[in-house]
């Protein structure tokens, strides 16, 4: 009997201290904006108001031709506010922190995360960008951060706002940041597949191994492209201030360029675009924050979605629900998902969820 005792008492403090431990965590998500935590990935760059010709010239070297339209007619834009771009593009470490899962394909590096390479039981490339995420899942990860810290709102760039910081205060007849006219400065800033290590097979490479542009921003030629907030639609040939794109649409712009894409692509003005439930290897995305006390939205102080219903009903109004999946009607519209994926409602206005994709999985 006293052994049996002594055998329970025993299992008990093993129970409790397991219990324990297994929330002892080293890691937290607002580890993910703390630079000591995850390195230059979590700072930000601030990019003064200025003016810029947004587009590039007729005679421009690697300009589409052909078309019957012109995706990058020469225009005049005015940013009348500064703002904070992120240094780097998200990296696979933030994405995880936040999202708990890590969606990327490349995940064999040579850098595991602190003599380990899983966190939150995913592999991951502590410093390489993430990637495979779709424009709806960028949103939910800038919802998610939001909902963690009031300091600051974070979004995607406008496509104006990512052309001006990719520019560098150089003006348009520049193919990018820095000298065009001189492969070896192409090599020394940007990732692309003329100089990636063919040897290293088909895979991206960690953020900030390259040259900054003038602004001091890494990678935003090549490495991955990166998601905008904006419908892709013609640029109009008149000024604009802040332009924010076309109010509807059905695909997504992304810009910048990957370690897979030839030079070219990897233009200041260079513009591609996508469904936004589309994930592919070749797409991450970089945050702009603006202080909160700046900004009209509210946010949820948590992950859970407490709160969210009330908001989409004094700010949205539903559309109509329908069973899961969907398909891709739903990317003009702006959609909420029941916790179980039942269904999904539509609203007039867009709001900072993730969908569903085909298979019925969220991403």
């Amino acid at each position: 009997m006293e052994n049996l005792k002594t055998i329970l008492f025993i299992t008990l403090i093993g129970l409790i201290l397991g219990s324990r431990l297994s929330f002892a965590d080293p890691w937290s998500p607002l580890d993910a904006l703390n630079p000591e935590k995850t390195g230059l990935a979590a700072e930000f760059v601030n990019i003064p108001a200025g003016t810029f010709m947004q587009g590039s010239p007729v005679s421009e070297w690697g300009r589409p031709t052909g078309s019957q339209i012109d995706p990058e007619t020469l225009h005049e834009v005015r940013i009348t506010q500064s703002f904070e771009i992120q240094r780097t593009p998200v990296t696979q470490l933030q994405y995880v922190l936040i999202m708990k899962k890590n969606p990327a394909l490349f995940r064999s590096c040579d850098s595991p995360l602190g003599g380990a390479d899983t966190l939150y039981g995913h592999r991951i490339c502590k410093n390489h960008p993430v990637e495979q995420v779709s424009w709806n899942c960028a949103q939910l990860f800038v919802h998610n951060l939001n909902a963690i810290q009031e300091e600051y709102d974070y979004r995607l760039p406008t496509e104006a706002e990512w052309e001006y910081a990719a520019h560098g205060g150089k003006p348009e007849d520049w193919l990018y940041s820095f000298d065009h006219r001189d492969q070896e400065a192409l090599d020394a800033h940007a990732w692309h597949y003329g100089n990636r290590v063919k040897n290293d097979g088909p895979m991206t490479k960690p953020v900030a191994q390259k040259l900054p542009n003038p602004f001091g921003l890494f990678d935003i030629h090549g490495l991955v492209n990166e998601w905008v907030q904006d419908y892709f639609g013609v640029y109009p040939s008149t000024p604009q201030d802040n332009p924010k794109g076309p109010d509807s649409g059905v695909l997504r712009v992304f810009r910048g360029g990957s370690v897979f894409s030839d030079p070219e692509e990897l233009r200041s003005a260079a513009r591609g675009a996508e469904l936004p439930k589309i994930k592919s290897e070749e797409i991450g995305f970089r945050l702009v924050r603006t202080l909160r006390a700046q900004s009209p939205l509210s946010h949820s102080n948590s992950f859970s979605d407490e709160g969210l219903d009330d908001l989409l009903e004094t700010r949205f109004r539903p559309i109509l629900s329908i069973p899961s999946p969907v398909g891709s009607s739903v990317d003009r519209r702006s959609v909420r998902w029941s916790p179980d994926l039942e269904s999904i409602s539509y609203f007039e206005r867009e709001s900072p969820v993730c969908y569903s994709s085909v298979d019925g999985k969220s991403g």
